[in-house]
């Protein structure tokens, strides 16, 4: 989610407040001409965050529609969509699953947001075990 939320550490402390670690099915690699998600692992859909999604979503000022789609991205890369897929070909997958216990929100540089070493993490919230 990218808004100007004066609340959203709040929001996202209070919606993880119960939150146990999630794992999510890995369902395969991918690639796409989206600069965000040049190479990722791609995620069986989650309830789970589904409603962690919704509940941060209802409570924001400005409330954006975005889908959903849960992915962990592996490489960013603005490539021909050729190249894109030459590289995702090198991976190999061994795992079934992927548990994440952590919660951040990161803020992309004001010079160049394509540049994702420089986002700055401005909060982190672990969740419960």
């Amino acid at each position: 989610v990218y808004c100007p939320e004066d609340r959203l550490e709040t929001i996202v402390t209070e919606a993880t407040a119960s939150l146990t670690p999630l794992t999510l099915q890995v369902t395969g690699l991918s690639y796409t001409k989206e600069f965000l998600k040049t190479g990722f692992i791609a995620f069986a859909p989650s309830d789970r965050l589904v409603q962690l999604s919704n509940n941060v979503r209802d409570h924001l000022q400005m409330p954006m529609e975005y889908d959903l789609d849960l992915h962990l991205s592996l490489i960013y890369k603005d490539i021909p969509l050729d190249q894109k897929r030459m590289v995702m070909l090198r991976f190999i997958v061994s795992i079934a699953t992927v548990t994440f216990d952590t919660v951040k929100i990161m803020t992309p540089s004001e010079q160049r947001w394509d540049d994702v070493l420089s986002w700055t993490e401005i909060y982190r919230q672990t969740l419960n075990r």
